[in-house]
């Protein structure tokens, strides 16, 4: 082959690999834009905070909380669906593991979850059975700070990295399609694991790699003010009022999903730029 030949060869190689690039990028932005359109027109839905909290007079649970304190012989996701379609709401996001480190699916990451506990029951599987059985969208929240796994400041480690890999690869390939994961307890001033301790850009790639439609919903506005959308696909907040200025309502839409315990209650406001 010429030397012109395979100038000719590669130049044209070239082309075609921008033009797919160039697709695939299009493409993702499209699915990015329109996911976060279908989210804002959800409107109301049911935020579900439950776990080991639930059984203790406590927020965050105790990180060693023994297992045998987990008993919930009368849970009905059924029974949680069907409250949230009564009350015309359009979707669920149930806490899949909140700060302390307790998973309420079935996990193959620790023997720290549900599945040793008296319940005995995939609670992630039933909510997402129930809630798609019911006509509603379903959404996880997963917390990175993990204080029964050591997953804390100053204290990361690669199999640190691995274990929040691996256990979000789980609950985006054994429950189907997730319209949203709600992370929380990184890159936050109370939580000090930042973007360069578990790196931002392996775990959002790592989710749209395994759910391109999923948002991801980082409560970050601790940090980054009411028009930062770079370390998130929808802005939440879950800090005080004062984080919402004027400015910021008049230029988003809102609206609110209830967050409740038997431990205490509050709110979640979600904004997307209009």
């Amino acid at each position: 082959m010429s030397k012109i030949s395979q100038t000719l060869l590669y130049g044209l190689c070239y082309l075609l690999m921008s033009n797919i690039v160039y697709a695939q990028s299009n493409f993702s932005k499209k699915v990015l834009e329109q996911s976060q359109l279908d989210f804002v027109n959800l409107g109301f839905g049911m935020f579900i905070h439950y776990g080991m909290p639930t059984f203790m007079e406590q927020d965050w649970s105790d990180p060693n909380a023994p297992l045998e304190l987990f008993k919930s012989p009368k849970l009905n996701a059924d029974q949680w669906a069907k409250a949230a379609k009564s009350a015309n709401m359009t979707y669920g996001c149930l806490t899949t593991k909140h700060h302390s480190g307790f998973p309420i699916w079935n996990t193959k990451t620790t023997d720290y979850n549900v599945m040793n506990t008296p319940l005995h029951r995939d609670v992630v599987k039933e909510f997402t059975d129930a809630f798609r059985k019911n006509g509603l969208r379903v959404m996880l929240y997963y917390s990175i700070l993990d204080m029964h796994q050591g997953i804390r400041p100053h204290t990361i480690t690669k199999a640190h990295i691995q274990l929040i890999k691996d256990q979000l690869t789980e609950l985006l390939t054994q429950y189907g399609e997730i319209d949203a994961l709600v992370i929380d307890g990184w890159d936050a001033p109370w939580s000090r694991i930042s973007y360069d301790d578990v790196p931002f850009d392996d775990i959002y790639y790592l989710v749209k790699s395994l759910q391109p439609k999923c948002l991801l919903m980082d409560l970050n506005s601790a940090k980054y003010p009411g028009d930062a959308l770079f370390y998130t696909d929808i802005k939440s907040y879950e800090q005080e009022r004062d984080s919402l200025s004027p400015k910021n309502i008049i230029s988003y839409r809102q609206w609110l999903v209830y967050r409740c315990n038997r431990a205490g209650s509050g709110k979640h406001l979600f904004l997307r730029r209009r």
